[in-house]
């Protein structure tokens, strides 16, 4: 398994948005933002000098306007 939080965070991040952790969202948590969440990580395959992981995310855009969550989503 291999970690790729850190570079999926540093991308989206790129949008001007606050990105946070899913688990830390609060009612208080400012808006338009992004949540993170990793959902799987699983070794698929190992050879003798690579592995292979299969990673899934749930990536969710938050926003009070539906012009921000169309302009952000994309």
């Amino acid at each position: 398994m291999i970690n790729v939080t850190p570079d999926i965070t540093k991308a989206l991040q790129q949008t001007g948005l606050k990105v946070y952790d899913e688990g830390f969202l609060t009612k208080d948590t400012k808006m338009p933002c992004i949540s993170i969440m990793e959902y799987e990580n699983a070794n698929i395959g190992n050879g003798k000098t690579i592995a292979y992981s299969e990673i899934v995310y749930h990536i969710k855009v938050w926003s009070t306007k539906q012009s921000e969550l169309v302009y952000y989503s994309a």
